[in-house]
């Protein structure tokens, strides 16, 4: 996405690089900014072009006969994709047989590499299936009142627990396949090679049912990841099976499900690593909050910014929250109100994929300028 703005540039150059492997790269040249002119290149491939783009964008100015301006602006912004529904029952629907059919031939031809792809898959499915369940109750408008982020935390909890079953499955095929290696079991490579096949085809099938939707999405760009990676291990597998064909080297198989299954551990293990610092609320791996800062105090009559909080809620919610102090002289200048200011602040923190936003503006710093209250 470009975006460009007009004048008011200070000159510097900033260039910050996330590490996510998004794509975006857009030169920030603000209107209402002290010009840097950012270029950023995120992982998170934002296109924004959604389905229904929704963007509401609240701002109340209060004013207090003791000093303080205070403007608090709520800016929502939500993108729906077609489809996704259907993509993700399809690919549960899919993926789950190939689990059971993996597993079955697998277990009768004595190919430990395949049983390895299909606790892979398993865990794919764990997670679709939960994704499925938690974006519908995100949606369910009987939520009780006192969740007040609905039940979005659920996918954090089922990436948890997805992350235990994979690394648990994975290591219990290791030692079956390390205890093998010594007695190799024949391996009917023709069976195997026909499972693995489906399985390169079954996932990139499913790559193809999400499209484009995953662009917009960060729960569903990972599950695309995931798939391509299925694919990738499915790949492997077929690749051993033709070995064990030519070559009669039996040991290829457990070797082959030792460093598949020491890949899909480590996979389970970041998922529950990543799963397990969210409920820290801390700044998700995609976002720079140093970055975030710096836009917000490029802003034209922005003082200072405190209260900083940036946090990811679940089911793609990503939460801010901030005080900007202002230069009341400054800001009379170049905004008509405070309003015209909070939705300024807004719009450039949307360009920068933060979708539920929540701004109070300052004339003088309130305690939470000086931290956490003891």
């Amino acid at each position: 996405m470009a975006s460009s703005h007009n004048p008011g540039i200070k000159g510097d150059s900033h260039e910050h690089s996330h590490g996510h492997n998004h794509e975006h790269s857009h030169g920030h040249n603000h209107e209402y900014s002290h010009g840097h002119n950012h270029e950023h290149s995120h992982g998170h491939n934002h296109e924004h072009s959604h389905g229904h783009n929704h963007e509401h964008s609240r701002g109340h100015s209060h004013g207090h006969s003791h000093g303080h301006s205070h403007g608090h602006s709520h800016g929502h912004s939500h993108g729906h994709s077609h489809g996704s529904p259907d993509a993700f029952r399809s690919t549960v629907l899919i993926n789950g047989g190939l689990c059971l059919l993996q597993i079955i031939v697998g277990f009768s031809f004595g190919s430990l590499a395949l049983v390895s792809d299909a606790v892979h898959n398993i865990g794919d499915v764990v997670g679709l299936l939960f994704g499925w369940m938690a974006e519908k109750a995100a949606k369910d408008p009987n939520i009780p009142r006192h969740f007040t982020y609905g039940y979005r935390r659920f996918t954090h909890i089922s990436a948890l627990f997805n992350g235990l079953l994979i690394c648990g499955g994975s290591m219990l095929v290791v030692n079956e396949a390390i205890l093998r290696i010594g007695e190799p079991v024949e391996v009917q490579s023709l069976p195997v090679a026909f499972a693995s096949a489906l399985g390169v085809a079954v996932n990139l099938f499913s790559v193809y049912l999400f499209g484009n939707s995953h662009k917009d999405d960060l729960n569903r760009k990972a599950v695309v990841v995931h798939l391509m990676s299925d694919a990738a291990v499915s790949m492997v597998v077929l690749v051993n099976a033709f070995l064990v064909k030519w070559t009669g080297w039996n040991w290829i198989d457990p070797a082959s499900a030792i460093s598949v299954g020491i890949f899909v551990s480590w996979s389970g293990y970041k998922v529950m690593k990543d799963s397990a610092v969210t409920f820290f609320d801390i700044v998700p791996s995609y976002f720079n909050i140093y970055h975030i800062e710096e836009i917000l105090l490029d802003i034209i009559g922005v003082k200072s910014v405190h209260a900083l909080h940036l946090w990811d809620a679940g089911a793609s919610l990503n939460v801010l929250t901030a005080h900007l102090v202002k230069d009341d002289k400054i800001v009379k200048n170049h905004f008509t109100d405070d309003t015209h200011l909070l939705s300024y602040a807004e719009k450039i923190l949307r360009e920068e994929g933060i979708n539920y936003i929540t701004l109070q503006i300052e004339s003088v710093p309130c305690s939470l300028s000086k931290g956490f209250p003891q």
